[in-house]
Formats: C-alpha cells, structure tokens, sequence
C-alpha cells in the first residue's frame, strides 16, 4: 500500500522522530478523573477541523458531564497531552498530519507504549486512499473509522457518545475488577488485620462499582470504610476520592449522629450502611453520592455488606481464638512445670510409705498396716494423676514425640498384662490371652504399652469380680487391631461421646471404689492417632464393652 506524503514542517518531523520512547502503564483507576467533564481529544493539523469539532458538540452531555476539548495540530503534540492526561475518554485522531501516517502512529504509542487500552480510538481522514478503512481496521487497535465528510454534526454527536459509553463501560469493568482482586486476593487470610484492609478496599471498590460512582467512574463522587475502635473513635481503612487522604471531623461527627442518633444532616444522596457485629456497630461503608443507584444495585450492595460483616466476624473471632490460644499455651506450660515438681515430692511420700512396712514389718498393728497399704495407693494414684497431667500438656502443646522402632506387639501385649496383673488377680478377674504371630510394626513400644495397660485397667475398674477381660490381636491387609473386651456394666448411649473429652467422666461408677482421672482415654486417643490409626468403643448395658485399637501396618 502506498501512503501519500503530505506537506509538513520539517522541524515538526524531527521532533517525533527524536521523541524519547517512554512507556507508561497506567492501574485503572486512572482510566477517569472524575473531573465535571469527559476529556476529548482531538488531533488534526487543520485548525477549521478543530473550529467545527467542538461547534458541533458545543451542547454535548452524557451522563450529566460535558466535554472538554484537548487539542493537538501533530501526532508529536498530541503523544504530550496524552503523557499529561492519562483520563482522556476518546481521541479523533487525522492519519495525515506531520507525516503521511502520523495518525496510524499515533494510535500505535497510545496501545503500545502508554499501554492505554481504555481511552476510545476514533480514525477520521479526509484522504481515504491514503490509509484505506479495512486495512487499518485490520491492523490497528481502533474503535472507529471516519471519512471526514461523514462526520456531520448528528453523526459526530452519536459516534462520540458510542465511544464515551464504551469507555465508561471499560472504566467500571477495569475498576471492578481491580476491586475483586484485591478481595481474592486477601480472602484467605482475612484473620490477619493487613490483608482485611485490602479486603475492605476492594469492597469499597466493587460497591461504588455497583452504585455507578466514585471518581472513576459516571460522576464525581466519593467514599470510604471505617471501623468503631472505641466508643466513637473512628479509624479509615479504605477510601477513594478525597476521602484516600482525609476526612474532616465535621464529617465523621455527621456520620457518628447518624449512625447513632438517626439526626442526619448527610447529603440526601448519599448512602450510610452500618456493619456490624453481634447487634454492635463496628463500623460503616459511606457513599457520598449514591444518585444513580437503582434498587437492584442496592440489593448487591446489601450483599457486599454482609460479606464484609461477616469478614469482621471471621477476624473478631479469629482475634479472640488466638486470645484464647495463648492463655491456653501459659495454662499447659503452667500444668506441666506443676505436675513436673510435684513427681518428685509425691515419688518420696511412696517410698517412705515402703520404707516404713518394712522396717515395722510385723510390729504394725492391723490397723496400721491397712493405713499405710492405703497411703502407699494414694500415693499410686497421685503419681499416675501426675503422669496423666504431663502427657496432657505434651499433647495439647504439640510436643507428644515418638520413639519409633521395630517392635513386636505380642511382648508389649504381654508387657502389659504384668503390669495389670494385681489389680486384675485382687478382683478374681482374669485376662485371656491366646498369643499370635504378628510382623513387627513400626511403634512406640513404651507409648503403646501405656495404650495396653490403661484400657486393661478400665476394663477390669468396671467389671465385677468374678468375670472375665479378653484380649485379642487380628490383622487384615492393612492393619492390625487390638481389642479389649470385658463382660462389665457397660456404658450408656449418651456417654460414649464423651469417653475422648478430657476431664469428663461417663455415669458409670468403678466396682470396687477405683479411682479415674478423666484423662486415661483421651491420652490413649492421641497415641494412638499420632501412629496413624483409630480407636473406637462398642458397648451394651449389662453385656459388657469392646474398645477397639487399629494402626496401619504401613505406620512410620
């Protein structure tokens, strides 16, 4: 294709080639100014182009804003007033002007270069040949293509309007999504109080959106999100408009007698929503200037809002979560230090009851031998309270590790009756045992032992006497489980939930006076979840109960 070559100022083709190149990518909230009209501009080098432009839209209006007229005699001057106006709506830009495509030119640095996507392109030559219409269609980011002669005033009018609204949808879109990212973006860690500010700014900018307004969009308008810290002290965590920077006290008290004293003296275009938390303000989104807002707009908004409320709950009771977990933290690490000091002294008082039996020996009356026999088990009972308590404040502080080994089942299973075996023979209660062959299992042998023993020890704290405990180990494909199986009281329905709750005893009382902590199930929980298997509990009133004990063959 050949370009004709119109006359030109030398001087004013040396300036466009020694142009410097500088790129400029603009965020889209500066698409639109919101200043009190849509920036036109028009780039022709014929001054009766620019005479007749704006006479023939003298009276233009669109969405209650005017047009202001940016002017430019070369495609140079106009890559200036486009560096310094970033929120122009739409350009109509000449082809043949310094040079025979410096229209075309012009049109590649507003794409290319400034990477200005939203401003409307509007060829109109009055030398058709010169740049035919598919060809620069076909190769150009543009909008429209315009003889000249075509653009009388009534086709001007709706070819600038076509374009204004198509940059006006473009504004809303790039600013809307702006604000989602920046939702999504912090949506995941809205228990933190950083990302919960992006958070809100994004939902300030999807709600203008919505409304039609903020500065960025139909028509000058302005709002922000602030929190209730204490009492009426206000804190802005997102704003747009004049309100990014600052917003007087005169306001915030309008807003304070609004919120609580329904005395407002608001513009009666605005809008005022009270987020709020468990009946309580904890803050509010205000709109200056929600005009335009139809009824389906404010239901999305009423959406918006609740979103956001319900982002304030999720960070209140994330704050009181982690309140909680720290007075937690100090509780455990104050169990353990007192259960840890407490071993020694109560370990002594044991062996001065043994020592004391011995030494005596038959010079205790009845009497007294039966006292210390009874200060030697409460003495038992204290150390495996304390045991109990050290193990709790390991698991619930994390720092429950185990020893895993090679180990054989079978020799913690018979490891365990020795370790029961006067309680269970006291009571006439004997444990059947048929031993098998079982691989070596990947465990903690001291950890699974105390597994063992305590739902031994339970089994035979309630059962009667003269009744039987069964233990037994089976293996499938992928575990081995242990059960432990007595022919006791049982245990009711609506206990069984409560076995793995620490502290919280089921209404079923020991047969012979044995004393529980609460905490021997609990702990027999967690070890066995940290090898990676489950337990679980069967039960019938007056039949007896089954605990059941599975861990993957497969644990490491």
């Amino acid at each position: 294709m050949k370009l004709i070559r119109k006359k030109s100022e030398a001087a004013d083709e040396k300036k466009s080639q020694t142009q410097p190149e500088t790129q400029v990518s603009y965020p889209p909230e500066f698409y639109d100014t919101g200043v009190s009209a849509w920036k036109i501009l028009v780039v022709d080098d014929e001054p009766d182009v620019h005479a007749i432009t704006k006479l023939s839209l003298k009276n233009f209006r669109f969405a209650d804003r005017k047009v202001e007229f940016l002017n430019a005699m070369s495609g140079a001057e106009a890559m200036d007033i486009l560096r310094a106006n970033p929120d122009i709506a739409a350009a109509l830009i000449d082809v043949v002007m310094e040079t025979e495509d410096a229209g075309l030119r012009l049109v590649k640095f507003i794409r290319e270069e400034l990477n200005n996507h939203a401003i409307r392109l509007i060829i109109r030559t009055g030398q058709p040949g010169s740049a035919p219409e598919r060809y620069v269609i076909d190769h150009f980011d543009i909008d429209d293509y315009k003889e000249k002669t075509e653009l009388i005033a009534d086709k001007l009018y709706t070819t600038l309007r076509s374009a204004i609204k198509a940059y006006r949808d473009l504004s809303i879109i790039q600013r809307n999504r702006h604000g989602l990212e920046k939702i999504l973006n912090s949506a995941p860690q809205l228990h933190r109080l950083q990302p919960m500010e992006e958070f809100l700014e994004g939902v300030l900018i999807q709600v203008i959106g919505l409304c039609h307004l903020g500065e960025h969009n139909l028509i000058s308008a302005n709002g922000f999100i602030a929190l209730i810290e204490d009492g009426d002290k206000f804190s802005i965590r997102a704003g747009t408009g004049r309100f990014i920077k600052h917003v007087s006290p005169e306001e915030l008290e309008k807003i304070r007698r609004a919120l609580h004293y329904s005395e407002s003296s608001l513009p009666p275009v605005s809008i005022l929503i009270p987020l709020k938390i468990r009946e309580y303000i904890r803050g509010f989104i205000y709109l200056e200037d929600a005009s335009l807002t139809s009824e389906e707009e404010r239901h999305l908004i009423d959406i918006m809002v609740q979103q956001c409320t319900i982002a304030f709950e999720n960070l209140d009771l994330y704050q009181q979560l982690e309140i909680s977990n720290k007075i937690n933290e100090r509780k455990n690490r104050f169990l353990g230090m007192a259960a840890h000091d407490l071993r020694n002294p109560i370990g002594g008082m044991k062996t001065i009851f043994e020592l004391l039996r011995m030494s005596l020996g038959d010079r205790l009356s009845a009497e007294d031998a039966e006292l210390m026999d009874m200060g030697k088990v409460l003495a038992d009972t204290s150390i495996n309270l304390v045991s109990d308590l050290l193990d709790i404040a390991k698991i619930e502080s994390g720092k429950l590790d185990l020893e895993l080994r090679p180990t054989d089942l079978m020799v913690v299973v018979m490891q365990s009756l020795a370790a029961v075996r006067f309680i269970s023979e006291s009571k006439h209660i004997p444990i059947l045992y048929e031993p098998a062959e079982m691989p070596d299992m990947m465990l903690d042998p001291k950890r699974m032992q105390q597994v063992v023993v305590n739902l031994l020890s339970n089994a035979i704290k309630y059962s009667h006497p003269h009744t039987k405990v069964k233990i037994s180990v089976s293996e499938s494909d992928k575990e081995v489980v242990l059960t432990v199986k007595d022919a006791g009281q049982g245990i009711p329905a609506d206990d069984i939930g409560k076995l793995f709750q620490p502290f919280v005893k089921a209404n079923v009382k020991s047969t012979g006076g044995e004393q529980s902590t609460g905490l021997g199930l609990v702990i027999c929980k967690k070890i066995t979840e940290a090898h990676g298997g489950r337990i679980w509990v069967e039960s019938q009133i007056s039949v007896g109960t089954t605990f059941f004990v599975a861990i993957p063959k497969e644990n490491k």
